[in-house]
Order: structure tokens, then C-alpha cells, then sequence
């Protein structure tokens, strides 16, 4: 299968069990690059992709939401992101969402829904019109 072309995904994360599981999934068609929470830093936002964030702690922590206010804050929703949560959780999906995640998946769903999301996420015009801008 070929890459899609431009699109790339940066997976923050700092569980490496994550990073092969997306890996292994989305490998054949997009690019992925993976940060930790702790080497998120500016030359990390550069060029066209999809961000994805693991919340992998318990309860989402504010490094981790911080993550979504400095992609939000540099690009605005030129970005989208995807959300992996631990488990439904009510507030911490109103948390990620009203920060301005495009949507959330489980870990529980990581298999199963991972490649539908980005999908979703790629037939939006944020994506296709970044350029354009």
C-alpha cells in the first residue's frame, strides 16, 4: 500500500507499547514520528500532520492537557488531534474535547477503531486546506 500522501501522524506519547500498536497499525499508509510529553517542543510541530495524544495515566494530568493547548495555541484547528483516553471517562472526555481534541478513542478501541478515526479526521478541509492558508 502506498502513504498517503503528505499526511504523517505524531504520536506523544510515553508508553512504547502505544507507539508499536499504532505503528503497527497505520505504518503502511502514513508516516509516524513519536515525542514523549517531555520532547514536545516547537520544532516538533512542523509540517502537515495529524497529532495523536495518549493520556496514559490514570487521570488526565495537566502536562498531558497541556499538550493540547500548545498545538491549539501554535496552529489553532489547522491541527487536528486524536485522543487516546484510558477508559470513558465523562470528565476527562469533556476535558480533551472542549480543549479542542477533534475526537477520542480508548485504549480498548485502539485496534479496532484507530485507522476509522484518522480517516475521519483526514476527509475534513483542516487538513486538505492547510496548505492553502
Amino acid at each position: 500500500m502506498s502513504k498517503e500522501k503528505n499526511a504523517a501522524i505524531l504520536l506523544i506519547s510515553d508508553d512504547k507499547n502505544i507507539f508499536d500498536t499504532v505503528q503497527t497499525l497505520l505504518k503502511d499508509k502514513w508516516e509516524i514520528k513519536q515525542y514523549k510529553f517531555s520532547e514536545l517542543g516547537k520544532d516538533a510541530l512542523q509540517g502537515d500532520f495529524i497529532v495523536i495524544i495518549d493520556f496514559d495515566k490514570e487521570r488526565i494530568d495537566k502536562e498531558q492537557l497541556g499538550a493540547i493547548i500548545q498545538i491549539k495555541g501554535s496552529f489553532g484547528n489547522l491541527i487536528p488531534v486524536l485522543a487516546i483516553l484510558p477508559e470513558k471517562n465523562p470528565q476527562d472526555i469533556f476535558e480533551v474535547l472542549k480543549l479542542g481534541a477533534f475526537d477520542y478513542i480508548t485504549r480498548r478501541e485502539l485496534n479496532r477503531k484507530l485507522e476509522i478515526k484518522v480517516k475521519e479526521i483526514i476527509r475534513w478541509k483542516w487538513y486538505e486546506n492547510r496548505n492553502l492558508q
